[in-house]
């Protein structure tokens, strides 16, 4: 049993050690989405963007009683769609990805993409392309919800002069209650 702990030790010390050695090298950066921020908006930033992103989505729903699942929920294209306009929809529900901003009176959109080095200066990404040719669903400003796009590319070029693509997904999620 001691003979096999050792052997596991140092197996995970041979695994362990090119990454340390690697990880020395790298310089410190870090990536900054900036996106146009309304007032009661925030944001957080996530080196994992599979783990805590979902695609742009509207779904119209019939609540039940408090506390229970919906009694039906549709999907949208927009809040003006036949399923998504049913006397019966009390509530809305969406996942908004946001896009390039196309102009400066823009909202709901992202400004930049950029790496902070060790120095503090920040580097700039260039906008690729959307993933999308058009948006998922449409939103609609009176009722706060931000049409819902796919990801988008950038590509950057870090400290050591290397360009780099990156699929960036950026937006936010919410819930409208209509009772």
């Amino acid at each position: 049993m001691r003979r096999m702990r050792v052997i596991s030790l140092l197996s995970a010390a041979v695994i362990a050690l090119p990454v340390f050695a690697f990880a020395v090298e790298v310089p410190e950066e870090n990536f900054y989405p900036t996106v146009k921020q309304e007032a009661g908006w925030m944001g957080y930033n996530s080196d994992n963007s599979i783990e805590y992103s979902k695609p742009s989505s509207l779904y119209a729903m019939e609540l039940g009683a408090q506390g229970q699942m919906p009694k039906s929920m549709y999907v949208c294209n927009a809040l003006t769609s036949a399923d998504c306009v049913r006397p019966e929809i009390n509530a809305y529900s969406f996942n908004s990805i946001f896009t390039e901003c196309s102009s400066v009176t823009d909202t709901d959109c992202i400004e930049s993409f950029g790496i902070k080095g060790e120095d503090g200066t920040t580097r700039f990404a260039s906008f690729q392309r959307n993933w999308g040719v058009s948006p998922v669903y449409m939103g609609d400003k009176s009722k706060r919800i931000p049409a819902g796009y796919g990801s988008s590319s950038w590509t950057i070029t870090d400290s050591a002069g290397v360009s780099q693509t990156y699929a960036l997904v950026v937006g936010v999620n919410g819930y409208l209650n209509l009772r």
